[in-house]
């Protein structure tokens, strides 16, 4: 079987999967998401998840990843749980499936007391279909425990190369995913990643306890990504210049302090570039609203630490 540059990889399980199953995926691809036909891999992923095998997914970004986990969270009589490290993600792909009608939530250290309130008492009236979870609140002592009070079908690990390149030092708490299997010896789970190397993919398919999945490697031509490296002499008007060499564009610049942050984006202010800055030193509602009009395009460019997407 021809897959171009992907491979995928079954054990004792067919590729030609259930009939009905493939039926209703396609129907939910087509009335939810408003695409006629997959793209390569999605189908095998789907449908191996729904036969309930465990699944290890390399895709590129823009493959198509997140459908291979939101259609069988639709289809799942129960609860399917997504663990994200990337906050300013998991807050779009929550809007995302809101606006196309699919009941999903999120829980991370972003929200109020009275907004986690209600998301329980939503879950626990079953209204809930995909729960967005990050991996510092799943190691919460007694958080996994909790999960069982919830009828979860399906887990999905996003990033899952956390787990093996940066695990021990960057997100601890990455590591503490080796217990879900653990808790729940039974239920199908799915890792996601865009990269991984095989001494990655078999970190990952170890640290999870995966049993037997099905693996699906995808090309590792990342063509919409582009890296340059520039010494550094005087950064800010280097920053500036490279933005006004690109407009019309949105982008994000990272800086390592608060203080440059915000003196990064108070420079590009003053040179007419639509800037907004974003750090944890700034109020929930600060840090909700400056997303927000990045996302919606009125401001070009945030100037972030990694408070933008993580922790």
């Amino acid at each position: 079987m021809g897959w171009g540059h992907s491979n995928i990889i079954g054990d004792e399980w067919s590729l030609s999967g259930n009939s009905k199953t493939k039926k209703e995926a396609k129907k939910i691809l087509k009335s939810v998401f408003g695409y006629s036909s997959f793209r390569e891999n999605q189908e095998d992923v789907i449908t191996a998840i729904m036969s309930g095998k465990d699944v290890f997914t390399s895709m590129p970004t823009g493959g198509g990843k997140s459908l291979c986990y939101q259609i069988p969270g639709l289809m799942f009589d129960g609860l399917t749980v997504v663990i994200s490290p990337l906050i300013a993600l998991m807050k779009d792909q929550v809007d995302d499936a809101i606006s196309k009608g699919i009941p999903a939530a999120f829980l991370n250290s972003t929200l109020k007391k009275e907004e986690i309130s209600e998301i329980y008492s939503r879950l626990y009236r079953n209204e809930i279909k995909l729960l967005y979870l990050s991996p510092e609140r799943l190691a919460v002592e007694g958080y996994i425990d909790r999960l069982h009070e919830f009828k979860v079908a399906f887990f999905a690990i996003d990033e899952a190369h956390c787990l093996s390149e940066w695990g021990h030092d960057f997100r601890p708490d990455y590591l503490f995913l080796s217990h879900i299997r653990d808790n729940f010896p039974d239920v199908p789970m799915a890792a996601f990643t865009a990269t991984a190397t095989n001494k990655v993919q078999d970190d990952i398919i170890r640290i999870l306890g995966l049993k037997k999945p099905l693996t699906v490697r995808a090309s590792f031509d990342r063509k919409e990504l582009n890296y340059q490296v520039r010494p550094k002499t005087v950064v800010l008007s280097q920053i500036s210049a490279f933005i006004k060499d690109h407009p019309d564009e949105s982008g994000i610049v990272y800086r390592i302090s608060r203080k440059d942050v915000e003196k990064t984006a108070a420079h590009l202010k003053k040179r007419g570039i639509k800037a907004l800055h974003y750090h944890a030193g700034l109020s929930k509602e600060e840090r909700t609203k400056n997303q927000e009009l990045f996302n919606n395009d009125e401001v070009d460019v945030i100037c972030a630490t990694t408070a933008f997407g993580m922790g």
